[in-house]
């Protein structure tokens, strides 16, 4: 058992309209669940931690950053643990709900922190705090944008993807041919081939790559089709569906560490090719709505470095050296995006979740504090 420090914390979100039977389809208060850790008390600065759909409230890194003194609020969004109906534009609403209970709890600095897939969370929230672009949903519907949505004063990036969307496309499997028919593959495009081994060939890496951009075109191009019928639909009782997307684990960069090389090193073959055909893997369940708002290239508002690139604020960077899962060009993204304002690091033999790395948690911390009290505090 692990006793977790500080205190639970309840805040409400924006309501959503369900078609949840239980409710009749009503607009239902979402109740929020954060942990604040209040460090020594002192109300000068306060880290907020948050992932689209996982939960950093047991995160080792909310008791290291109150342990600097300052006080770290990690927050679950409304769609913790399940992302098959994850709408960004509301995920950055419950960020705000978070960051304006901080400032009416008298906070003066307050720093956003981006681990992982909370990278472009953090900055499509900053980006929309500092100056609202977005008013509707995916697929056109109406979004309640008067939502309170504070500004914070800085954002740290921590083993950051740019995007969902981006990781996803770099994952599915274009060896895909038929989306109903996870077995229907195009042997020329298939990483798992038995004749084809690491280190692949980069003149077909090429038109592998390709070949991710045009299934997720694909994928996009279903749902809008598949909205735009709903939406068409007299009745008006169904506004949106589920799909499943096979196959999204076949990213060559896992078993090839000569691409987008770093210190990781590379994963058995064959489990990759158990996760590319599990059904629980990245993905594989969507609503119309969510593909559009969190994994498509073309239709997603949360690109990481786009949203970044709208801010003002001070941005750390961090890359971690022996990352198997964020890999180096995508976090350049972020530095060349933020440009001067942006200052990277490395974190040499850090893995992406700094499991058994103790000391490296800890420097990573005491690095962040100095950096966050040198530009906001003095």
């Amino acid at each position: 058992m692990t006793i977790l420090n500080g205190t639970l914390v309840k805040l409400t979100g924006k309501p959503e309209r369900v078609a949840d039977s239980r409710y009749a389809a009503a607009a239902m208060p979402v109740d929020l669940i954060a942990r604040l850790h209040s460090g020594s008390g002192a109300r000068d600065l306060c880290y907020v931690i948050a992932h689209p759909s996982s939960s950093f409230i047991p995160h080792f890194i909310v008791d290291l950053l109150a342990g600097t003194g300052a006080a770290c609020l990690a927050l679950n969004t409304r769609y913790n643990g399940n992302d098959t109906n994850l709408l960004m534009e509301y995920a950055i609403q419950d960020i705000g709900s978070a960051v304006t209970f901080l400032r009416e709890q008298g906070y003066r600095r307050i720093v956003l922190v981006g681990y992982s897939g909370g990278g472009s969370l953090m900055s499509f929230y900053q980006a929309e705090a500092e100056g609202r672009t977005v008013t509707d949903l995916p697929g056109g519907v109406p979004l309640d944008d008067t939502a309170p949505m504070p500004p914070a004063d800085a954002i740290v990036l921590l083993a950051a993807h740019p995007s969902r969307a981006k990781v996803l496309t770099g994952w599915l499997d274009p060896s895909v041919t038929d989306e109903m028919d996870p077995g229907a593959t195009d042997p020329a495009l298939d990483m798992f081939d038995a004749g084809r081994q690491a280190p692949f060939d980069r003149d077909w890496l090429d038109q592998y790559r390709a070949a991710h951009v045009a299934r997720n075109d694909r994928i996009t191009a279903h749902a809008l089709d598949q909205l735009a019928a709903l939406s068409a639909d007299p009745s008006g009782l169904a506004t949106d569906a589920l799909m499943i997307v096979h196959r999204t684990s076949a990213d060559p960069r896992f078993v090839d560490v000569t691409i987008d090389a770093d210190d990781r090193g590379p994963r058995p073959v064959q489990g990759v090719a158990v996760s590319n055909r599990t059904h629980n893997s990245m993905g594989r369940i969507s609503s119309l709505r969510a593909w559009l708002s969190q994994w498509s290239l073309s239709e997603t508002r949360a690109d990481g470095p786009s949203c970044i690139a709208r801010t003002s604020v001070p941005v750390l960077i961090y890359r971690f050296s022996a990352d198997g899962v964020v890999f180096p060009s995508q976090v350049r993204e972020w530095a060349e995006a933020a440009g001067d304002r942006a200052e990277s690091r490395v974190l040499e033999g850090a893995q992406h979740f700094l499991f058994g790395q103790e000391a490296l948690q800890r420097a990573l911390v005491a690095e962040i504090d100095i950096w966050c009290r040198a530009r906001l505090t003095s």
